[in-house]
């Protein structure tokens, strides 16, 4: 049974064999996939870990060696818990000076991966309740975030962009005096994507170093 909360990664041991002339023979292939988070709010994703292995595979394959799947030797799974920020809660409540401004959707997402709701909630806009998570699960699919390891740092948004081309980030955040924005990623994609979307990153008014 997957644990509540961890990270996972699957490795497989593969076996592929070349019938020819000369030089025929078998060899052994390892593959793996990225590290994923599992929790409560995003499960593990068969389908979309079948893709990952099966593209790996074909990449191998078509690489004029010859060589074509025999049997699949060994697939291994390694998991890595953790108990998430805040006790589980990544929350963070927008404070009244950007509320007032009624500019920003603060989806009510109580796991790590509040990125993935944020995009959505861009993406999926709604005229009411905009901060009730529930209105965007159903487009939970909809974008990419396989290979992004949750709780997300700035630095992955590239990643996020390479596997979802049709949009762009900018991500910002309230400097120390908390009156003007630092811009933690400006997308080099900007100009050319049909999505264009800013985020803010909030930090836990208390002190810790929880993020939102």
């Amino acid at each position: 049974m997957l644990q509540t909360h961890a990270t996972y990664t699957f490795r497989q041991c593969t076996q592929f064999h070349r019938e020819v002339e000369e030089g025929g023979g078998c060899i052994t292939g390892y593959f793996h996939s990225p590290a994923v988070l599992v929790s409560p709010m995003q499960p593990l994703n068969f389908v979309e870990l079948i893709r990952i292995f099966n593209n790996r595979l074909e990449q191998f394959t078509q690489r004029g060696s010859g060589y074509v799947l025999s049997n699949i030797i060994r697939l291994s799974m390694i998991y890595v818990t953790f108990l998430p920020l805040g006790g589980g809660s990544s929350y963070i409540p927008t404070s009244k000076s950007i509320v007032r401004k009624r500019a920003v959707v603060n989806v009510n997402s109580y796991g790590t991966d509040c990125f993935h709701w944020a995009v959505l909630s861009a993406l999926y806009p709604v005229h009411r309740n905009v901060n009730r998570l529930s209105l965007y699960v159903r487009h939970r699919d909809a974008i990419d975030c396989s290979e992004l390891l949750f709780p997300m740092h700035p630095s992955q948004i590239k990643i996020f962009e390479q596997n979802n081309p049709n949009i762009a980030i900018h991500c910002l955040a309230l400097n120390d005096k908390k009156d003007s924005y630092s811009i933690l990623y400006l997308s080099s994609h900007m100009h050319r994507c049909l999505h264009k979307i800013s985020l803010l990153l909030l930090d836990d008014p208390a002190g810790s170093d929880r993020k939102h």
